[in-house]
């Protein structure tokens, strides 16, 4: 080993010039690491940050899945959408959700809030998405395009109430010149038998197929007479613009005035045999929604 460029594997090596015939068999490793990583002397690797990933940290995931192996917890990230492509498609900014129990459960979770913060934002940044921290943020109507063009067609619908959900197939949202409206194939509710208490909130969203996404600056499809949607309901979402009561589903905002709230099912169940189902109905749940590839 010379006083310049040490062996790569000693962990501080650049380059392999002048190292012996003997250190010349080892694998060799280099030590950059970029995007802010940092070599790992005793795991002989790179520590990759701020979502990269790769031998030197100098790729992007392709998948949420990808950050899990890396050791990355739930956070805001770049997925690469098309390896083949990624000059004609660029990366989309999403929230990846990476189960704390099951690290392999991953998916991107869409939009989340608290009810805390003011949702009732512009066309422009319900387009491009918004993120104030990790329990209130919008995907973003581009990048919800985006992901689903690239399969992850799977919507999961939950709510912080049970363990029931209901699951979309095939559901997709449209580009600007169509609105960014969305459709699907099918929806089911889904259950998980091994808890007694399981809570299933009924859909609708069937009603707002291929409705259009309006904000308090834009209504497409209004006859620009009478109220508009978003301002009245305190927050972009899909809505009938010739009738705004019937959007019952506008989770980011307000429901429908003297509406009871979200419809859902309670199950009770003892030693495996369902004992009851009663109906709920809930103004305040809060809504979270998920995508996955099938």
């Amino acid at each position: 080993m010379t006083d310049k460029g040490h062996c790569y594997h000693h962990y501080q090596c650049d380059s392999v010039s002048g190292c012996s015939n003997r250190e010349n068999n080892h694998k060799y490793k280099s030590k950059k690491c970029a995007h802010g990583g940092e070599w790992n002397p005793k795991m002989s690797k790179c520590s990759c940050a701020n979502s990269w990933i790769g031998e030197n940290c100098l790729d992007l995931p392709s998948e949420c899945l990808d950050l899990s192996k890396y050791g990355y917890k739930s956070r805001l990230t770049y997925l690469r959408l098309d390896a083949r492509q990624p000059e004609l498609i660029p990366p989309a900014q999403v929230f990846c959700y990476i189960s704390p129990r099951v690290t392999t459960w991953t998916s991107i979770r869409v939009f989340r809030s608290s009810g805390e913060l003011d949702f009732n934002r512009t066309w422009d940044e319900y387009k491009r998405g918004f993120y104030f921290d990790e329990n209130n943020f919008w995907i973003g109507l581009e990048n919800w395009h985006a992901i689903s063009s690239a399969g992850y067609t799977n919507l999961d619908q939950s709510m912080d109430i049970g363990t029931g959900y209901r699951h979309y197939s095939k559901f997709k949202v449209h580009d600007e010149s169509q609105h960014f409206s969305f459709s699907f194939e099918s929806t089911t509710p889904k259950t998980r038998p091994s808890f007694p208490d399981v809570t299933v909130h009924n859909d609708c969203l069937n009603v707002l197929q291929n409705r259009p996404f309006i904000t308090r600056d834009k209504s497409p499809g209004s006859s620009g007479v009478g109220e508009n949607c978003a301002s009245t309901f305190g927050s972009g979402w899909w809505f009938d613009p010739e009738n705004c009561q019937a959007s019952a589903c506008n989770f980011l905002g307000k429901f429908p005035k003297d509406w009871a709230g979200l419809p859902w099912i309670q199950r009770l169940r003892v030693d495996g045999v369902d004992s009851a189902l009663i109906q709920h109905y809930s103004s305040d749940a809060k809504i979270h929604m998920h995508v996955r590839k099938p």
